[in-house]
């Protein structure tokens, strides 16, 4: 459908009101003080104090754009968040972009738009800080790229490309899955003709570049992100038979919009846009392989939804000319998203949304990693507890002897605790805080030592093995938080039988 003269900029400031819905539901929500940094947020601050090339867990992108965020408006949630849901509401408004580019009116730029910023696993990745929130976004800037490389067979729009997916994987390793899917589709289909030009070698050696400092870290380090990602799917991440992965993905998206996203898929894999198959068999294989991985994380295939959902807008409007049905459609996804909003932002207090999580019957649903249960949704039960952890630890810490306290070292078992300990613990005078998680474990390597060590969550197996006296000293209690760490004991140990920085190798935790 091609617009009349008049309206495309009307078009465009539509969609931008739609797009900037998502963003606005966030700020609205983010406000609640029932809930507080999520764990990542404290991890990631932690990050952006200790700027490197790399780190165990995720390439050095975000941290990097947090530090200039930490410079500029400071460490507060709502600060550290602007971004994420600014990327969110980006996202969207690529989404209408893109239903506009596949030939689409007013209606299917305003229902892509919709149904992916209202999106529960859009609206959870981009309501904190975090890598996950900038992936759809470098990901849908590939895609519109891509689509116009297609149509126009203009090969210098290679070396774009290669510069947002070498953006891309500075941000996250696992882009590298989305690429290879998109290799695939390109190489299934008769869209591999534009690969046997110069721009292409352009476009992958400006990816190889972006991306070559985190490698030479890597490397330096041993490839620590190999094994965190090997131990996160052998030890932390739920087996999920087929069925159940397909279900997940519906309720991911939103059940409302699950039509919209498979009309999509379909029309992009056998429809009228022969010239984008490529993009509809990338997305196929990339939905083969997270149900061939049996993985419990669905929101790992969330970056690729907005090309679905925009080829399915597009589709649909075809289809729906008449104007009080497109009201009917609009309203029936607009009204799904809402309903899973609880789920998927801090809008309802803790004990309110154990409430509504018992109601509609979703315990088992809302557990994605083994032994990790709570009676909230994991997204906001690690936004709970960590300010009360801190007082846990200052009173511990005041009980001490004055000459204990100026010895005393804390060990904390995760990076969540550790960065709550980093971000809060200086004001209140507490001590430095070590930690054998991801990279805690790198910086916290060679300063381990401690004559006096609060212990938190400590095995006792290994306070035999260092202290000659410890003793349980108090617990950390959180009635929301996730199992793990909803019952931690504090020991205080003292009279090291042996350095902790020699026995710190054997300690490692990349999960």
């Amino acid at each position: 459908m091609t617009p009349p003269s008049p309206a495309p900029r009307a078009w465009h400031l539509i969609l931008l009101g739609v797009s900037a819905i998502p963003p606005i539901v966030q700020i609205a929500a983010s406000s609640s003080p029932a809930y507080g940094y999520f764990i990542d947020e404290l991890y990631y601050l932690a990050c952006a104090r200790h700027l490197a090339a790399g780190y165990v867990d995720h390439p050095p992108l975000a941290p990097l754009v947090l530090a200039g965020v930490r410079l500029v408006f400071g460490e507060s949630r709502l600060a550290i968040r602007i971004l994420p849901f600014v990327a969110g509401g980006a996202t969207a408004w690529l989404g209408g972009l893109l239903a506009l580019e596949l030939g689409g009116g007013l209606f299917a730029m305003a229902l892509a738009a919709l149904t992916i910023g209202l999106a529960p696993a859009m609206l959870a990745l981009s309501s904190f800080y975090s890598m996950n929130a900038f992936e759809p976004l470098i990901w849908m800037v590939v895609i519109l790229l891509a689509v116009r490389l297609a149509r126009s067979h203009d090969v210098r729009l290679w070396l774009p490309i290669g510069i947002a997916v070498g953006i891309g994987l500075e941000n996250k390793h696992t882009l590298l899955v989305y690429v290879a899917a998109l290799g695939a589709g390109i190489l299934a289909t008769s869209t591999r003709r534009l690969l046997a030009t110069r721009w292409f070698v352009i476009g992958g050696a400006a990816a190889a570049v972006l991306i070559l400092p985190n490698l030479l870290w890597q490397m330096a380090n041993g490839w620590p992100s190999l094994e965190f990602y090997r131990n996160a799917q052998a030890l932390k991440n739920v087996p999920t038979p087929p069925l159940r992965s397909i279900v997940a993905q519906i309720l991911l998206m939103s059940p409302m919009a699950a039509p919209v996203w498979m009309v999509g898929l379909f029309a992009l894999v056998a429809g009228r846009w022969r010239e984008l198959r490529f993009l509809g068999w990338s997305a196929l294989v990339l939905f083969a392989v997270q149900i061939a991985s049996q993985s419990s994380r669905p929101d790992r295939l969330t970056a690729i939804y907005p090309l679905p959902l925009a080829a399915g807008a597009v589709t649909i409007g075809n289809h729906i000319r008449n104007r009080r049905a497109r009201i009917r459609v609009i309203a029936a996804v607009t009204a799904s998203a809402a309903g899973s909003l609880p789920m998927a932002t801090p809008l309802l207090p803790p004990t309110a949304m154990a409430a509504y999580v018992e109601r509609l019957g979703l315990q088992e649903r809302i557990t994605l990693e083994r032994g990790h249960t709570s009676s909230i949704p994991q997204l906001l039960a690690d936004r709970t507890g960590w300010e009360s952890f801190i007082d846990d630890i200052d009173r511990v810490y005041r009980r001490l002897p004055e000459a204990d306290r100026r010895r005393a070292v804390v060990y904390v078992p995760d990076y969540g605790h550790a960065g709550a300990l980093d971000l809060w613990g200086p004001s209140r005078g507490l001590p430095r805080v070590i930690s054998n998680h991801n990279t805690y474990y790198h910086w916290s390597a060679g300063h381990a030592d401690a004559d006096v060590l609060i212990a938190v969550g400590a095995n006792p197996k290994d306070l035999d093995l260092l202290y000659r006296e410890y003793s349980l000293v108090d617990v950390v209690r959180c009635e929301y938080c996730m199992s793990w760490r909803a019952q931690l004991p504090i020991y205080v140990a003292r009279q090291p039988i042996m350095s902790l920085n020699v026995f710190w190798p054997q300690m490692r935790h990349y999960e």
